[in-house]
């Protein structure tokens, strides 16, 4: 490893990357020293003339491997694989589509790699929809630790109004709101606040949410930028209502994802209703 980084110093930031986001229990040792090793023969056979021409493509393959990292133990992180079936390019960053029909958004990548149809993603997660990072044919596209993740949400929760960053807090108390739910949370009482200043009064509100959609889009097209679903377009919509008419009621609502979900899952185990 001493060797490695003295003769490759830019391996510093991917190594302790990788470090941070594998389990410290001792079983997975090894699995982290392959990652490692992985991702320091990609660099040597990238960069060295010398060493056997592996070729980009090789290049990409063993960087996923390296990162593909083993969850810390605080939380769960699931690692999905797939190709790109659908994409749409912006000026901003890219629309990915892949098998199983969800689609999400990435910007442009840092070091300027341009995804295709048919490029491997690899992308983890935390919960039902969160995205924590992507790499793409070996690109990184997006990285963050379950710790950066966090100190993210609550630093966005704290730019919420009140009444929203209560209505998370209750939230909170469930087991695994944090890691299952509150990214999603979140982004709809952020979509909402944009909504309730945009409109002013829930009259205004009610008169647009009866428009059709690309009316709807036309008049705040921060909504399809944001990459709503109809579920999140919905609570969106419903939060912003009942912000402005009587803002106290956000914290009886339903989380946003009670649909999908169920309501006892935001609740802690000993106020949950028996189903």
């Amino acid at each position: 490893m001493e060797v490695a980084l003295s003769n490759y110093p830019s391996l510093l930031e991917d190594i302790n990357r990788i470090v941070q986001t594998h389990s410290c229990r001792v079983e997975r040792a090894a699995e982290l020293i392959d990652h490692l090793m992985a991702l320091i023969y990609a660099e040597v056979v990238h960069t060295d003339p010398g060493a056997v021409a592996a070729g980009s493509y090789q290049y990409a393959m063993l960087r996923m491997v390296a990162f593909n990292a083993a969850p810390i133990d605080e939380g769960k992180k699931d690692l999905t694989v797939f190709q790109i079936e659908r994409l749409r390019t912006t000026t901003d960053g890219y629309e990915i589509m892949g098998p199983d029909g969800w689609s999400f958004w990435v910007d442009l990548a840092p070091d300027g790699y341009e995804p295709q149809i048919g490029s491997e993603v690899m992308r983890h997660t935390i919960g039902i929809s969160h995205i924590l990072s992507i790499v793409i044919d070996g690109h990184i596209f997006r990285y963050k630790t379950l710790t950066q993740d966090r100190a993210e949400h609550d630093a966005k929760i704290a730019r919420l109004p009140e009444i929203f960053q209560q209505r998370i807090h209750r939230f909170q108390r469930a087991p695994f709101f944090r890691e299952d739910l509150e990214g999603y949370e979140i982004f709809v009482a952020e979509q909402a606040v944009m909504l309730a200043g945009r409109w002013k009064t829930p009259e205004k509100l009610q008169r647009w949410s009866q428009l059709n959609y690309n009316h709807k889009v036309k008049l705040v097209p921060e909504l399809e930028e944001a990459g709503h679903s109809g579920n999140s377009f919905y609570f969106s919509t419903v939060l912003a209502w009942v912000y402005l008419s009587e803002p106290n009621r956000l914290l009886d609502l339903p989380g946003a994802l009670s649909p999908l979900v169920g309501s006892n899952a935001y609740f802690p185990p000993e106020e949950r209703k028996a189903s």
